[in-house]
């Protein structure tokens, strides 16, 4: 797909942020009446208060975050992560700020062809993806993290 500089849409209703890197899809949301176009400020303001996660209560037994193997991703996928530390929940947080996959959908339920032609053969441009969106959260939390 053409590469395009990016926009930012909103579709407040879902209360959901999208950002747009192709031509594809600035059309497909510049094309629809349910999608308002903002500025990347508003963007990251959205995107950080759309995934607040609740208050923490703390745990009596914390149990480590999945690694690559307990999801059963696939090793090629897991072989990426790996060396950038890169846990299972950022790529479905990567993936879902795309719109392809819901964050809460597994990995494993992800089509193969996904997996094997966007994840793993764009991987450069989905860890480009995680690092924004590790940038993000790490400005809004004050860096406490």
């Amino acid at each position: 797909p053409e590469r395009v500089t990016e926009r930012y849409w909103h579709r407040p209703e879902q209360r959901e942020v999208y950002v747009s890197t192709t031509k594809e899809e600035e059309e497909t949301f510049g094309g629809s009446i349910e999608f308002d176009e903002i500025t990347a400020e508003e963007y990251a303001r959205l995107f950080a208060e759309y995934n607040e996660a609740p208050p923490e209560e703390p745990a009596q037994d914390p149990k480590p975050e999945p690694t690559a193997t307990d999801e059963e991703i696939p090793k090629a996928l897991a072989d990426l992560m790996k060396p950038e530390g890169v846990k299972p929940a950022e790529i479905k947080r990567a993936v879902a700020s795309k719109g392809y996959y819901p964050e809460d959908m597994p990995i494993t339920a992800y089509d193969p062809d996904f997996i094997k032609g966007v994840l793993i053969a764009a991987w450069p441009q989905v860890f480009a993806i995680i690092k924004e969106l590790r940038e993000v959260e790490k400005n809004f939390s004050g860096g406490n993290k």
